[in-house]
């Protein structure tokens, strides 16, 4: 829960970033692999981050 001041706490921004860097990581793999056999592998962890980054981003939607 944010803090009462509507400001984030710091594990709370860890949270965010690394969701956003997981995200982003995935995006980096699928486009490595866009020309493999096995880039349906990767397209799947990539939608996977996503929804998670999604999830946490609505989670902290009204913090600072």
């Amino acid at each position: 829960m944010p803090k009462p001041d509507g400001t984030m706490y710091s594990w709370e921004k860890a949270e965010l970033r690394g969701a956003q860097k997981r995200y982003e990581d995935a995006v980096n793999r699928c486009k490595m692999h866009a020309h493999s056999s096995s880039i349906h592998i990767y397209e799947a962890s990539e939608k996977v981050a996503f929804a998670d980054l999604m999830r946490i981003t609505a989670k902290y939607a009204g913090c600072k």
